[in-house]
């Protein structure tokens, strides 16, 4: 029993090793070195950005009524002038060029105040409005540019430009306006939306991931060294050094996302 138990434990140990072995080398398969650089770096505040009309009709009645007529149906995109709907006190037209988005009555039926008649969209004048936490709306200011990309449309580089940022039932919005948006956004889209607030031409950078707890492992002449640094700007893969703790051309180390 004692043979046995010795033997146990020599292959207990032997595991234990063999496991720590091959911890060690997938770590150091993780491990890259990266040259610090000079280069430009933006840093920015995220947020996801929803398509918004400038101008929305809703044809609301202020007690109920009968619906006489309709002369246009979900879908359709009518211009300015266009009669829309007869109630009973006339025949409603369109006030601009848009689609209509939403009619929920026939012909016949009783509309009632608390549901609107029919919704009229503009598609062709549009803005982005982004919600933000506090954090990142302290940040913002008129007139800072935004970048914007669509899931479908990663490979187009659209800029638009902060116009206000207010207040709003406990949210912060921001809305961008965009010069020309890509063929085919409409209203209630989304899009990933970068707004720059802070940006640097030639400064010292490396990687994100190579800054843990503020520190940097550095590598010179195969010595390696954990270097205590101040980060300035930071965008979603760079990170400003500032001060003379590194110098250009040395090696951090890099861990795999």
């Amino acid at each position: 029993m004692k043979r046995k138990h010795i033997i146990g434990l020599v292959f207990g140990v032997l595991g234990i090793s063999l496991a720590t072995f091959f911890a060690v080398q997938r770590e150091q398969r993780n491990l890259s070195l990266v040259a610090i650089e000079r280069g430009a770096i933006k840093e920015a505040v995220y947020g996801l950005g929803t398509v918004v009309s400038k101008n929305v009709y809703r044809l609301n009645v202020g007690v109920s009524v009968i619906i006489r007529a309709l002369f246009v149906e979900e879908g359709n995109v009518v211009e300015k002038g266009v009669p829309l709907v007869q109630l009973e006190g006339g025949i409603t037209k369109a006030p601009f060029r848009g689609t209509i988005t939403s009619l929920p009555f026939k012909a016949g039926e009783l509309a009632l105040p608390q549901n609107p008649v029919l919704t009229l969209v503009d598609p062709d004048h549009l803005y982005l409005e982004v919600s933000l936490e506090q954090q990142g709306a302290l940040r913002i200011l008129r007139h800072q540019k935004a970048y914007l990309s669509f899931e479908s449309l990663r490979g187009q580089k659209i800029t638009g430009q902060v116009t206000s940022i207010f207040p709003k039932d406990g949210q912060f919005l921001i809305h961008i306006e965009v010069e020309k948006l890509p063929e085919g956004i409409l209203p209630g889209m989304t899009a990933d939306v970068a707004i720059e607030v802070g940006s640097k031409e030639d400064a010292l950078v490396v990687p994100v991931n190579a800054i843990s707890a503020g520190k940097i492992l550095v590598d010179r002449n195969g010595k390696r060294s954990r270097v205590p640094v101040k980060v300035g700007i930071v965008d979603a893969e760079k990170a400003e050094i500032i001060g003379d703790d590194l110098q250009l051309g040395d090696r951090v180390v890099v861990k795999a996302p």
